[in-house]
């Protein structure tokens, strides 16, 4: 990577869903690095131990990053919150969205009789009788958490203001949308109600890391990524894409495009590119981003017998919670369990010792039993797996080339040194060597920190 030169000892930390890293450098060499589960590792006493085994050496600075994904954010949805709209407006997000995931229970969208046309005029003012209706059916239902969006509220401010106050006042946690003249009302206001789900998620695992550094590190020297590179505002949901795109952001002085193989994730980032908005699983959303695509094949997707009983990837993604089968916990074949005899992969940075015997022999079995209600059912599973194997690399491969952009690819991520085989003939594909791709790369966003 080219790294941009970092003064003094400093402390990278990525924390995902699943995974957390470490990596401590001194002027962009690495002098020591750690991965860790979280359903077995605690965050806290891990980092701690880390900076221990460490000592003397104390960094002066610490770098941190917080990536959550699609299941974790839609668990956090179920969360009994109110969202407060324009009258007439209420159901706009729902109904303006594309996709089947909703943003919260239909229920909880409540109205605000008021009106300010476009041009910033005010043609219904919002009245103190209609903030108590409100919030007396908040009282109701015992809500304590509100998000607000009113029409051009980006325009003219002074219901927005008038009803945040009131709310604040009666002991609600409110949020409301950062006021970007954006074309479209509803992208702004999707942004603003992910922003009010997963800000507490956020901050608890930023806690984590700031009660592991205690004693080490003063407040002021944990840097969080509250922005993305493109954003000029800060936020939870621009900085879940801060760290990963810094990769595409900062490899080389020409645009390049990047495959992040990640243990969580699969991502192809564009090299040189990025869009206004986010075409997320819950609709669009407002939030200037690095272009990438999260592909279709990922690390932990089940595998499964498809309509004509033939062995396919599911849509289906099975998580480290419990994980593969192969940590011998896992009781659901994911892609990965295909991989468990690759001596590569034995030796990937935290999972180097986890991969149980027991497991592998779990899968091999489960394997063989499907293949027996398969409409191949004398198939020999050895030769299987090396079939699945290839049909991984090939849908890996196609789905890259058919979205890049760039002349040039950068394979990164811990996976990188197991899959990256699959592009080998392509001599403007370039694979990096080095693990921790994204706890590195926060090194290069110091203009992003808050």
């Amino acid at each position: 990577m080219h790294n941009k030169p970092v003064l003094g000892l400093s402390l990278s930390v990525s924390v995902g869903d699943s995974f957390a890293e470490f990596a401590l450098i001194e002027n962009s060499e690495i002098r020591a690095q750690k991965r860790i589960q979280h359903s077995r590792e605690n965050l806290k006493l891990n980092l701690q131990q880390f900076l221990q085994a460490q000592d003397p050496l104390k960094p002066q600075q610490a770098f941190v990053a917080v990536r959550l994904s699609r299941k974790v954010i839609e668990a956090q949805l179920l969360e009994r919150m109110a969202h407060v709209l324009t009258a007439g407006m209420q159901f706009w997000p729902r109904v303006s969205s594309h996709t089947q995931s909703k943003l919260t229970q239909d229920d909880l969208f409540l109205s605000l009789q008021e009106r300010i046309l476009a041009s910033g005029e005010v043609v219904e003012p919002l009245t103190d009788t209609e903030l108590q209706r409100v919030a007396q059916e908040l009282k109701e239902q015992k809500i304590k958490k509100i998000s607000i969006q009113l029409l051009h509220s980006a325009r003219n401010p002074v219901h927005l203001k008038k009803a945040t106050d009131f709310f604040k006042a009666q002991g609600l946690e409110v949020f409301t949308p950062t006021l970007l003249d954006h074309p479209h009302e509803i992208p702004v206001w999707n942004r603003n109600i992910l922003n009010s789900n997963i800000q507490n998620l956020i901050d608890t695992r930023l806690e984590e890391v700031k009660e592991g550094l205690k004693g080490v590190l003063e407040k002021d020297k944990i840097l969080t990524l509250k922005r993305s590179a493109f954003e000029t505002e800060a936020d939870p949901l621009s900085s879940l894409f801060a760290g990963l795109q810094m990769l595409a952001h900062t490899q080389s002085k020409e645009p390049v495009d990047v495959l992040y193989l990640g243990l969580e994730k699969f991502v192809l980032l564009i090299g040189g590119a990025h869009s206004q908005i986010w075409k997320s699983p819950w609709g669009e959303v407002a939030l200037a981003h690095q272009k990438q695509l999260e592909l279709n094949i990922q690390p932990t997707q089940g595998l499964e017998l498809n309509a004509f009983g033939r062995f396919d990837f599911s849509t289906r993604e099975e998580g480290w919670e419990p994980g593969p089968m192969f940590l011998g916990r896992g009781q659901k074949m994911t892609l990965l369990d295909l991989f468990s005899d690759n001596a590569k992969f034995k030796k990937i940075a935290g999972l180097e010792d986890r991969v149980q015997a027991a497991g592998v022999q779990r899968f091999k079995n489960a394997l063989y039993a499907l293949t027996k209600i398969s409409s191949t059912p004398q198939a020999d599973p050895t030769q299987l797996v090396k079939e699945l194997q290839s049909l991984m690399f090939n849908k890996l491969c196609l789905e890259t080339q058919l979205h890049r952009e760039n002349k040039k690819l950068h394979i990164v991520g811990p996976l990188a040194g197991v899959f990256a085989n699959a592009f080998k003939k392509s001599p403007s594909t370039t694979v990096e060597a080095e693990d921790f791709q994204e706890s590195l790369s926060l090194l290069n966003s110091s203009e992003s920190l808050a």
